[in-house]
């Protein structure tokens, strides 16, 4: 037995042996289930750069809206004779107003209307220049939103308790689902429970020792393999105990992706609920011709054993 194999219990992992609330600690999305109170709020760049790309887009898209809506009051307000080649005709006039924000906002100037005193010049010169400097904003955001590199690793829905040669085992499987080249992969396997010390009670966490948790290369899929020995958590313990000990298996998976040059990671989370005994996960891969197939929708495909 190696000295691996020996790895003593984490004390808390970064969570506190004192979170003894009885609810998970990371979310199915691999955040925290941690909310701040009284912290500092998310910085505007924070919180674009973490937003989903469709709401980003929204988001850049309202702002362009209301900006312009806000320089069109103005120009409305001071009134639409300051601009020349005005229209006639109550809201008719403010939406050339809108368009005339646009215009400048965008610098395209093309010319129709066109600011005709000194407090409309004023107003259309701060139009112009919040105009350059949100669009140089967003394409920055942008860039740094696309060169950041996706990380499209995806686990299995369950974990399965399963036979190892003649002992028993705790399986996970994972894959990478995108077409990014992904190298020196390392995973580690933690479990937390609540246990009742001196009256009191309070999380436990232990390192759950993997067959395998470093591959240099991640082109097919990867099975996590704990083996339930006398060192194990699982140890003569049933389903039913983890459960009522509020269990939870902590998954992190790091590595480096060769497509982006840059460092990625993953967390996840099962709860003991998400645990299934006595199966075993079915092949995702075949050999066919001159190439392997690999079918990321069999990641959840098990079997009764």
């Amino acid at each position: 037995m190696t000295e691996k194999h020996k790895e003593p219990a984490v004390e808390n992992m970064g969570f506190g042996n004192k979170v003894s609330a009885r609810t998970r600690l990371v979310n199915d999305d691999g955040s925290f289930n941690i909310q701040r109170v009284g912290g500092e709020a998310a910085k505007p760049f924070e919180h674009l750069v973490n937003l989903p790309l469709s709401l980003f887009v929204l988001e850049l898209l309202a702002v362009f809206l209301l900006l312009n809506a806000l320089f069109a009051t103005f120009y409305f307000g001071h009134g639409i004779e300051h601009l020349s080649g005005k229209p006639s005709g109550g809201w008719e006039d403010f939406l050339h107003c809108y368009y005339f924000s646009v215009q400048t906002f965008t610098t395209v100037g093309y010319g129709y209307l066109n600011p005709q005193d000194h407090f409309t010049n004023i107003v259309s010169s701060f139009n112009s220049l919040i105009g350059l400097t949100c669009y140089a904003l967003g394409t920055g955001l942008l860039i740094f939103r696309l060169s950041k590199a996706p990380v499209k690793i995806r686990f299995a829905d369950k974990v399965v308790l399963s036979p190892y040669g003649d002992q028993k085992s705790l399986q996970l499987r994972l894959v990478n689902a995108g077409t990014n080249t992904l190298i020196n992969m390392e995973a580690s396997l933690n479990m937390t429970w609540l246990e009742v010390v001196e009256g009191q009670r309070r999380r436990k966490f232990q390192r759950l020792h993997l067959e395998l948790d470093f591959i240099y290369l991640f082109p097919l899929n990867w099975t996590l393999i704990h083996i339930i020995d006398d060192k194990s958590p699982f140890y003569h313990k049933s389903l039913e105990d983890l459960k009522e000990q509020t269990a939870e298996l902590l998954v992190m998976v790091r590595g480096y992706d060769d497509t982006y040059d840059q460092f990625i990671y993953k967390n996840h989370s099962y709860c003991i609920e998400n645990v299934s005994e006595n199966e075993v996960f079915l092949p995702m891969y075949e050999s066919k011709e001159d190439k392997t197939l690999l079918y990321i929708q069999k990641l959840n495909d098990t079997k009764k054993v």
